[in-house]
């Protein structure tokens, strides 16, 4: 690190981070710098002292152990079923998040051994039964077979995978909580016919080619492939259960027209040029290739197929402009360099690499595309967020509407080299705009995966509230963000309202559009909705979604902050708590986004803070945002890779919050 960004030791014992501060008793050196591996002594609130490294602890905001309790404490406590066994040999003190396992004892009279910080309810066997009790149940046409080995006890959900004898003679085996659960009802064969019946079915177009080795019988739902004949005199190779459905009803080639007919067609702008090789006849379906002529005099190949489904209708040229028209435009401060080799004529969205002059006198090269979809309209000439293009100029302009006192330029962030977009001191409210390209991994230098996240850090440790925007977000979701930060400079603006609550247990179509307009996240479903409305029109709606046994997801909580009431996502919780507990659940988690969110509506609401999860990542080409899970890949493939050879690379969040309610 350079000498000059080390900075005193009498200043950095003048500093505190959240609850952390150094011990001034202690020998240190005359100066350091903030990201110094050297190991000092911290003092905490708590009382505590730690002994780690300075570049890590004022990333932290305490010792680590304030939340830590006494041995009593734990086992005075109870969760759900479960307490912790007295008798086993146990530390002094620990926290929620601790990661030791330890013996817990289940009402049932059963123990378990778990992490300590792994949330129970039960030891998860107090539902077991004994093998006499399931061996004296029939599920459907199908009883256990008794002559098989079988444990002592199991419960309803076990993946045992046991032997079953049907009604109609024949046995299967399969997991037992397909059967308990009324998924697998018989041997699955009790439909089987013989292949005599088969040989005299028709179905559409089809009946069974007997020349073929068949089997002796086979159910009509069978995902076996077999030739059948059509009327037409063709054969198919297809599914026994596709055919007996209806989803295959010919060999397909009925509908096989001669070159000429097709030759005589119109799609749209485009017919087939005569003046090629083409098979003799073919389907509405087929993949072959041809050469088509469109209206507009280009010749270019396409599939058959997606000419004659509507998919294709032209060259996709025709609204290709020449040279001359694309050389008279301008693009914010930019314009096409003349003294280039251009092409005759190309489309708006081409990623054609051209050389712009900008109104400085600089230039730059850069996709076409781009320039014309309004990504870039300056050479860089002026300092990022501050010229009359920018997002962010966008978003302090719109922020100084509703806030006298913001800065009007990015805001230096004292003692560090970091800067907020925008600022409003009286608010204490930081907002960044993220750009998908230089905050994405493309660009390493500031795409790492805690470049975002540290900013969120240290503007917790300054008592910021910082709120970060990406940029499709800002394009696509405008006023929805900009109602998220009026509600927090303006709280009190908006007409007072008394709404009416009700619930659905299928999230309709409506309320799906109220929160893909309203929610920043968009529309979402679950097993139990709350909505509230003022006279017919919806002004709020909150979403339940079934995690896993036991547990129910918040997964929306959404107001129309054109309106006020009284405690809206309080009395929407207090509707929906019976109405879970019903259903068997007895946990509610949610989770706070550290990009818009503080925690405190779920603090207020009676939530416990579990813990803060790490940052997650999406996709970004540039343009948009995708979910991980959309670039999923195999195991063993490297699912990175793969993303950025289709020009889709990782773009991290600032992490999460996790908070429960117990509902027992």
């Amino acid at each position: 690190m350079n000498q000059k960004n080390k900075l005193s030791k009498d200043w950095w014992l003048a500093q505190r981070w959240d609850k952390l501060k150094l011990d001034p008793n202690q020998q240190m050196p005359d100066k350091w710098s903030e990201g110094s591996g050297l190991k000092l002594r911290f003092l905490c609130e708590c009382g505590r002292i730690s002994f780690t490294s300075f570049g890590s602890a004022i990333k932290s905001t305490s010792c680590g152990k304030c939340t830590f309790k006494s041995k009593e404490y734990w086992l005075s406590q109870k969760w759900g079923k479960v307490k912790i066994d007295p008798t086993q040999l146990l530390p002094n003190e620990w926290g929620p998040s601790s990661g030791r396992k330890i013996i817990y004892l289940c009402d049932c009279g059963k123990t378990i051994k778990a992490n300590m910080c792994r949330t129970l309810q039960s030891c998860g066997k107090c539902s077991f039964l004994p093998k006499e009790h399931w061996l004296s149940l029939k599920y459907g046409e199908l009883s256990l077979i008794s002559d098989q080995e079988l444990p002592d006890e199991w419960g309803p959900n076990s993946n045992y995978r046991f032997e079953y004898l049907c009604s109609c003679g024949k046995t299967t085996k399969t997991m037992f909580e397909n059967v308990s659960t009324g998924h697998s009802v018989s041997c699955g064969k009790c439909t089987a016919k013989p292949l005599s019946w088969w040989l005299e079915q028709k179905w559409g177009k089809l009946r069974m080619d007997s020349s073929q080795e068949l089997l002796g019988q086979a159910a009509p739902k069978t995902n076996i492939k077999l030739w059948f004949l059509c009327d037409c005199g063709n054969k198919t190779h297809a599914l026994i259960s596709n055919v007996t459905t209806g989803r295959t009803k010919s060999c397909d080639k009925c509908n096989y027209k001669p070159k000429e007919y097709w030759l005589a067609q119109r799609w749209d702008k485009l017919i087939i040029d005569p003046n090629q090789i083409l098979p003799d006849e073919w389907g509405l379906q087929s993949e072959i290739k041809v050469r088509c002529i469109c209206d507009c005099g280009t010749i270019r190949n396409f599939i058959f197929y997606y000419i004659n489904n509507g998919t294709t209708n032209s060259c996709g040229q025709c609204s290709w402009m020449s040279k001359e028209h694309w050389l008279k435009q301008k693009w914010g401060k930019l314009v096409i360099d003349i003294n280039q080799k251009l092409l005759d004529n190309w489309g708006s969205s081409v990623d054609y690499l051209l050389k712009f002059n900008c109104d400085c006198g600089g230039n730059i090269i850069l996709p076409f595309g781009r320039v014309n979809r309004g990504s870039t309209k300056s050479c860089g000439c002026l300092r990022i967020g501050q010229n009359e293009f920018s997002a962010e100029n966008e978003i302090r302009k719109f922020v100084m509407s509703l806030a006298s006192d913001t800065f009007s330029t990015s805001y230096k962030i004292p003692n560090s080299r970091k800067t907020y977009d925008v600022y409003v001191p009286s608010k204490k409210l930081a907002i960044e705009f993220h750009g998908l390209i230089w905050h994405g991994e493309k660009f390493s230098t500031k795409g790492s995966k805690k470049n975002d996240f540290d900013k969120y850090i240290l503007s917790r440790q300054r008592g910021d509230r910082l709120i970060q925007i990406y940029a499709d977000e800002w394009k696509n979701k405008q006023s929805i963000i900009k109602n998220m930060i009026e509600n927090i400079l303006s709280p009190l603006k908006g007409r007072r309202i008394s709404p009416k609550y009700t619930v659905e247990n299928i999230t309709s179509m409506v309320t799906r559009d109220f929160l893909d307009r309203s929610h920043y996240l968009g529309a979402a479903s679950g097993c139990l909705t709350v909505i509230a409305k003022h006279h017919d029109q919806i002004v709020g709606v909150w979403v339940f979604m079934k995690r896993e046994e036991g547990t129910v997801l918040w997964h929306r909580a959404c107001w129309d902050h054109q309106y006020k009431a009284w405690n809206p996502h309080e009395k929407a919780l207090n509707i929906a708590l019976p109405l879970l507990k019903a259903m068997g659940f007895t946990r509610i988690i949610t989770f706070s986004d550290n990009r818009f969110h503080t925690g405190n509506l779920y603090e207020k609401l009676g939530f416990v803070f579990e813990k803060n999860l790490d940052p997650e990542y999406s996709y970004t080409n540039g343009n948009s945002r995708v979910s991980k899970y959309t670039m999923r890949v195999e195991a063993g493939r490297n699912e990175k890779l793969e993303a950025e050879a289709k020009g889709w690379y990782r773009i991290w969040d600032s992490g999460k919050k996790r908070y429960s309610l117990s509902l027992e």
